[in-house]
């Protein structure tokens, strides 16, 4: 949801919320699904594009064990301005993206240190069942998010 990240954005950098939806970059996103065999060269190759058309790049990737999401995001500024952001996904992550998506929801939101645990658990459980793709954690930017 788009509101409560422009809201806590707003309040974490003490501007207007008029203003804070232009620093969340993934307000505008789309998803690219490619097949487990060509993740790594059709990722590196649409970021080399991207570079190549002048837009900034910044790339994280969150393929590495013990975390919950499995993807390549890619956080992109056109010459203009626009912020937008690709996620990168094989037919697996994508599915388990998405199996996992309320219970994510749920763990941002819960204050309570049990239930985040149990759902932590979970969804990385889920997380760590993807076939990981040839040559991706040589991809910069590897990232592992913590329960914490």
């Amino acid at each position: 949801p788009l509101a409560p990240k422009i809201a806590a954005t707003a309040v974490a950098s003490g501007i207007p919320e008029a203003q804070a939806g232009a620093k969340v970059s993934d307000a505008l996103r789309s998803p690219m699904q490619t097949t487990t065999a060509s993740y790594t060269k059709t990722t590196t190759a649409v970021v080399t594009q991207l570079q190549s058309a002048g837009y900034k790049v910044r790339t994280k990737n969150y393929w590495k064990k013990g975390d919950p999401y499995q993807g390549v995001n890619v956080a992109l500024t056109s010459q203009s301005g626009q912020k937008f952001e690709l996620q990168f996904h094989t037919a697996q992550s994508m599915a388990v993206k998405n199996e996992i998506h309320l219970d994510y929801e749920r763990f941002r939101t819960s204050n309570d240190p049990s239930l985040r645990k149990t759902l932590w658990d979970d969804m990385v459980g889920k997380a760590d069942a993807i076939s990981v793709p040839p040559g991706i954690l040589a991809i910069p930017e590897l990232r592992v998010q913590t329960l914490d």
